[in-house]
């Protein structure tokens, strides 16, 4: 496959809560050990010895030098008012 790039690019507005992408689950696993997985990035075998892989499966980035980002990650024991 030929490079195939998708860019995802919302923009508020000032002073407006916003969720820009939501993805969710409901994990059902009774009485077994089955693997439920919400989001798993992983990269594929492109078939060819190369010196190098993937940079990086995940990048967080902030191209915004006038306004920090607060957390670049943030895990929370429950859902974030929106």
């Amino acid at each position: 496959m030929a490079a195939w790039n998708t860019t995802f690019n919302w923009d508020p507005g000032p002073d407006t809560n916003e969720t820009n992408w939501t993805i969710t689950t409901q994990g059902e696993d009774t009485g077994s050990d089955n693997t439920q997985i919400l989001l798993a990035l992983s990269q594929t075998n492109n078939g060819v010895d190369v010196d190098q892989a993937s940079d990086a499966l995940l990048s967080l980035s902030n191209a915004d030098v006038d306004d920090p980002v607060v957390a670049g990650i943030l895990l929370a024991a429950e859902h974030l008012p929106t």
